[in-house]
């Protein structure tokens, strides 16, 4: 998967810094899937604004996935500061 910004929810955090961002699949250089899903993510994984202290379901979010051996993984996750 390419570097495509996408936009999600925080859906699930654990107290070890372990969550799921629910995506809508559509980042800003177009489709990367059709429908919502979800894709692991870890605190280290955040950037900029985003503090493991505000890790909680209902944050908006913008980042990237990469693949891995394991599945796709969110990274450069930071707060959707755009309003949309």
């Amino acid at each position: 998967m390419d570097n495509t910004v996408l936009k999600g929810v925080i859906t699930k955090v654990t107290s070890k810094g372990f969550g799921f961002i629910r995506c809508s699949g559509v980042g800003e250089k177009g489709s990367l899937s059709e429908g919502a899903f979800d894709v692991f993510f870890h605190a280290s994984s955040c950037i900029m604004g985003l503090a493991f202290d505000s890790l909680q379901e209902g944050v908006k979010v913008c980042f990237a996935v990469k693949d891995t051996e394991k599945g796709k993984v969110a990274f450069g996750v930071m707060k959707d500061e755009s309003g949309k």
